[in-house]
C-alpha cells in the first residue's frame, strides 16, 4: 500500500470529505501519509489533515498523474520527513500531454517538511503546468528550503503565499506575497 489513507491509480473525486490522522510506513516510490495518487485526483470542499509519512508527501502525493483539482479545499497540519508535507507532485516523466494541477478558494497551511513543506514541485517531462488562484499558500515549514513552495506555480489573482523563497511565480493582480 502506497498510502497511509487513501491508494488510489484511477480517477478519484472526493467530496464533503476528510482524509485525516494517517500514517505510511513508506516505500521504494514514496508514499503519502493522506493520498497517494497515479490517476486523476479530485478534491472539492474537503480537508486533508494530519497524515504523516516519514519519506515524502505528508498529505498528498500525486505520482504520474494528469490532473490534480482542489476546489474549496484545505491541506493542513501534514508532514513528511523529507519532501512535501502538504502535496508533492513527483517528478520524472511520463509522456502524453503533461501534468496540470488547479488550485482555487483553497487552502494549504502549516504542513512541514524539510523541502516544499506547502507544495513540493518537482520536474515533470514533457510538462507541468501548476495554478492557484484565490488560495492561501502560508506558514508552512521547512528545515531546508521551500517552506510555502518549491518549484514554479502560475500565481493568479487574490492569492496570498506568506513566504515565496524558491518559488517561481507568474503573479496576477490583488496577491500578497511575503506577508502574514
Amino acid at each position: 500500500n502506497k498510502a497511509g489513507g487513501i491508494d488510489s491509480g484511477g480517477s478519484l473525486v472526493l467530496n464533503n470529505s476528510i482524509v485525516m490522522n494517517n500514517k505510511t510506513g513508506g516505500g521504494s516510490t514514496g508514499s503519502a501519509g493522506g493520498i497517494f495518487a497515479s490517476g486523476t485526483l479530485t478534491l472539492n470542499n474537503s480537508t486533508v489533515r494530519n497524515n504523516v509519512s516519514p519519506t515524502r508527501a505528508g498529505g498528498i502525493l500525486i505520482y504520474v498523474s494528469n490532473t490534480l483539482t482542489l476546489n474549496n479545499s484545505t491541506i493542513t497540519q501534514n508532514q513528511a520527513v523529507t519532501s512535501g508535507g502538504g502535496i508533492l507532485l513527483s517528478g520524472g516523466s511520463g509522456g502524453g500531454p503533461g501534468q496540470v494541477t488547479n488550485i482555487s478558494n483553497s487552502t494549504i497551511t502549516n504542513n512541514s517538511a524539510a523541502n516544499g513543506a506547502g507544495m513540493n514541485i518537482q520536474g515533470w517531462s514533457p510538462s507541468r503546468t501548476v495554478t492557484v488562484k484565490n488560495s492561501i499558500i502560508a506558514n508552512n515549514t521547512a528545515t531546508t528550503s521551500g517552506s510555502d513552495c518549491l518549484g514554479t506555480i502560475n500565481l493568479l489573482d487574490h492569492s496570498i503565499v506568506s513566504n515565496t523563497t524558491n518559488c517561481i511565480m507568474s503573479s496576477g493582480s490583488g496577491n500578497l506575497l511575503n506577508t502574514n
